[in-house]
């Protein structure tokens, strides 16, 4: 290999670690505007809720004097149990684990502020209850939706993709329909049921899930 080829190949080197390192960047970035949005309006929703939607300025003024901190603790949290190292769309119950596990611990930490301070440095208790339930489903309502988003619509082989491959099931009972549910929620297979056959004359014309069910002929 010549010396102008070994420049190249180390300059595309060069060139894909620093593309890779500004995606993940960017990916960091985004994900730390969401959350910091999402637990912020947890946040203020917790309050509102606690008082019925009539809150007084006094407590508006707690409200946004614990506001940032509250925000931060949450975000050095989800951190530490590593929310902010995967892709948004890729969501699985070890992910909904971790997130448990950083809500509960914020919830544990702020009530320890409340009980040692005498609620002279953190929330209202039933704030902090609030705030903890709405964060975690929040987080983990926007995650699930990102990944339906993923797996039925912009997936290569989605139900919505022209490449998908449409199959028919043998077998209209309750293992053919399994088998079509968990076809219908893994669109990254590439398999699109669009038909059951079954010998099973009761079961013919009968819809299960998305599909059809057929006679089948021996």
């Amino acid at each position: 290999m010549t010396k102008s080829g070994s420049d190249n190949e180390r300059n595309k080197l060069v060139q894909a670690v620093l593309t890779r390192s500004r995606h993940r960047l960017a990916r960091k970035a985004i994900l730390l505007l969401l959350y910091t949005v999402g637990l912020a309006l947890s946040f203020v929703l917790a309050y509102e809720l606690r008082f019925d939607f009539a809150m007084d300025d006094n407590f508006g003024h707690q409200m946004f004097h614990y506001l940032p901190w509250i925000v931060v603790l949450k975000l050095i949290l989800l951190f530490a149990f590593g929310q902010f190292e995967g892709l948004l769309s890729y969501f699985s119950l070890p992910d909904l684990n971790r997130l448990f596990r950083a809500s509960f611990l914020y919830f544990a930490i702020v009530l320890a502020v409340w009980l040692i301070s005498g609620g002279a440095y953190a929330p209202p208790r039933g704030v902090i209850l609030s705030d903890c339930l709405l964060s975690f489903l929040g987080l983990a309502g926007i995650r699930l939706g990102f990944r339906l988003l993923r797996e039925r619509y912009l997936a290569p082989h989605s139900g919505h993709n022209a490449l998908a491959r449409r199959v028919a099931i043998v077998g209209a009972g309750d293992v053919g329909a399994s088998l079509a549910n968990d076809l219908f929620s893994k669109r990254g297979l590439g398999l699109l049921p669009v038909a059951f056959f079954d010998d099973d004359e009761k079961k013919w014309a009968r819809r299960s899930t998305e599909c059809r069910c057929w006679a089948r002929r021996n």
